[in-house]
C-alpha cells in the first residue's frame, strides 16, 4: 500500500508506455501503426507480469460492487459512462466542434473499460469513487493471470497533448485512443481494462478475476455488519473454488479515520459444508 512500493514496480509499464506512445506527441499514426503499438503494449505486460503491482478497485459497497467481488467478476462498461467525458477524443482538424463530440461520442460506445489504481489508499480516490470512505477497495493481484486476461490490460498515461489528426481514417477504434489521459486525473495512477468493438455490444462485459483477488479494505466510515457480511460471503465463494487452482487466501483490512491500515482478526467460520 505505500507509494514507493507503487514507483518501484509500475515504472518499467510506465517507461515502455511512454516509448511506444510518446507523451508529447498527439499526432496519431495510421491504423496498422497504431495496432502494432498495442500489441507490442500488450506483449510486455505480458511477458513482465510477474512485475506488475498490486492494483486496486475504489467503488461504493452497494448490491452490484458487491455481487461482483462475490461472484469473482469486474464487469467493463461504456466508455460513454466514464466520469471523463473526453474519453478517446480525437481532434479532427477537419470537423467543426459539434462534429468533433459527435465522433467521441459514437466512438465511446464501441469501447468498454475498467479502471484499477496503483494507489492502494488514496483519500483522493476513497473520497470520489468510494463513497467518502463508505465504500471499499478491492486489491487485484494481476501477476500469474492468464495470458488471455492480461491482453486487454494496460498502464495509462498522462499527458497535456490530447490526440489529433487531420485525417479521418487514422481516428479507427483502437485501445491506443484509450491508454492517455489529460494531467488532470493523475491522481488516479490509473490502470484499465480497454476492449474494442465487442462482438455482442451490451450495458457491460464480465471478466473473471477468479484468484486475483488478493485482499478487501474496507472503508472507515462502512457499516460494519455490512463488512462482516461481505467478509462471509466472500468466506462461502473461496470455499467452492476449494478444489480449483484459482483459489487463494483473501486478507481482510479496516481503513480507519486516520487513514491508517488494520488487518480485521481472522474468524474461524467452520466448515460450510457440514
Amino acid at each position: 500500500m505505500g507509494n514507493n512500493e507503487i514507483e518501484r514496480n509500475s515504472q518499467i509499464f510506465h517507461e515502455k508506455l511512454d516509448e511506444c506512445i510518446p507523451p508529447n506527441i498527439g499526432d496519431l499514426p495510421n491504423y496498422k501503426s497504431k495496432e502494432d503499438t498495442v500489441e507490442h503494449i500488450r506483449g510486455f505486460v505480458r511477458e513482465h507480469r510477474e512485475e506488475l503491482p498490486i492494483l486496486y478497485r475504489y467503488s461504493p459497497a452497494d448490491e452490484y460492487n458487491i455481487s461482483a467481488l462475490i461472484e469473482g467478476n469486474v464487469y467493463l462498461v461504456s466508455a460513454g459512462r466514464m466520469n471523463d467525458a473526453n474519453e478517446g477524443k480525437v481532434w479532427h482538424s477537419c470537423f467543426d466542434k459539434e462534429e468533433n463530440n459527435d465522433y467521441k461520442k459514437m466512438m465511446q460506445k464501441d469501447a468498454y473499460l475498467k479502471s484499477f489504481s496503483e494507489d492502494g489508499n488514496s483519500e483522493y480516490m476513497w473520497v470520489n469513487y468510494a463513497e467518502n470512505f463508505a465504500g471499499m477497495c478491492v486489491a487485484y493481484d494481476f501477476s500469474h493471470a492468464s495470458k488471455d486476461l492480461l491482453k486487454e490490460l494496460y498502464p495509462v498515461q498522462y499527458s497535456s497533448v490530447g490526440f489529433q489528426c487531420a485525417d479521418n481514417k487514422l481516428a479507427q477504434l483502437t485501445p491506443y485512443l484509450f491508454t492517455r489521459k489529460d494531467v488532470k486525473w493523475k491522481n488516479e495512477h490509473e490502470w484499465r481494462f480497454i476492449k474494442t468493438k465487442p462482438f455482442n455490444r451490451s450495458e457491460a462485459i464480465r471478466k473473471s478475476v477468479e484468484g486475483c483477488i488478493c485482499a478487501v479494505y474496507f472503508g472507515s466510515d462502512m457499516d460494519n455488519d455490512l463488512k462482516n457480511k461481505i467478509e462471509y460471503e466472500l468466506f462461502l465463494s473461496n470455499c467452492k473454488l476449494m478444489q480449483r487452482k484459482y483459489r487463494r487466501h483473501i486478507v481482510f483490512y479496516d481503513v480507519e479515520p486516520t487513514m491508517t491500515i488494520k488487518k480485521r482478526d481472522e474468524k474461524d467460520y467452520g466448515d460450510p459444508n457440514f
